[in-house]
């Protein structure tokens, strides 16, 4: 399946679908900004791969957020 864009309504989040092995995915590639309590910081473009491809139902700005939660 080749990749193609999945509108969304964050600018900085660019999702699109794909398969790994078979199996459909949506990857969401993100800019993530992190500043620490000691004032320094990073950011870095990061991609967020889930079998969840319900753009509608599963927003890419949402889960790239739960992920910096979780993680």
């Amino acid at each position: 399946m080749p990749a193609r864009p999945v509108p969304d309504r964050t600018p900085w989040i660019s999702p699109y679908l794909s398969a790994i092995g078979g199996v459909p995915v949506r990857i969401i590639e993100a800019q993530v900004s992190v500043t620490c309590a000691d004032g320094s910081g990073f950011a870095g473009t990061y991609r967020l791969v889930v079998t969840l491809l319900d753009a509608h139902r599963y927003p890419a700005d949402r889960l790239v957020r739960l992920c910096h939660e979780r993680c």
